[in-house]
């Protein structure tokens, strides 16, 4: 991670230890399962999380992250939407949020 910013490397740390189970979505909504099975099978599904929790994630002027929980948060419902096809996500998703940045 030598050159990247400090607020993209707090993004890129904290995305890693999610997906990795290092640790859990601060709320339960994909606990039920174990999501990194569903994740990991696809580079895209892959993707998608980073892109969702990238985009949700704020970081203020002095590279502190102001909403990681959140951000963790609807990473975990599209994962639980993957995985649970009932599950219906609150509030539904903007395009911006799962936009991927290429």
């Amino acid at each position: 991670m030598r050159g990247t910013s400090p607020c993209r490397r707090a993004r890129l740390v904290s995305a890693v230890r999610l997906l990795l189970g290092e640790r859990h979505p601060r709320r339960r909504v994909a606990r039920w399962v174990d999501y990194r099975s569903a994740v990991f099978h696809s580079g895209s599904s892959l993707e998608q999380v980073f892109a969702i929790y990238g985009n949700v994630l704020q970081v203020d002027a002095d590279g502190m992250v102001l909403n990681d929980a959140d951000a963790q948060y609807r990473v975990a419902q599209w994962i639980r939407a993957c995985c649970d096809p009932s599950f219906r996500v609150e509030p539904p998703f903007e395009a911006w949020e799962t936009e991927l940045h290429l």
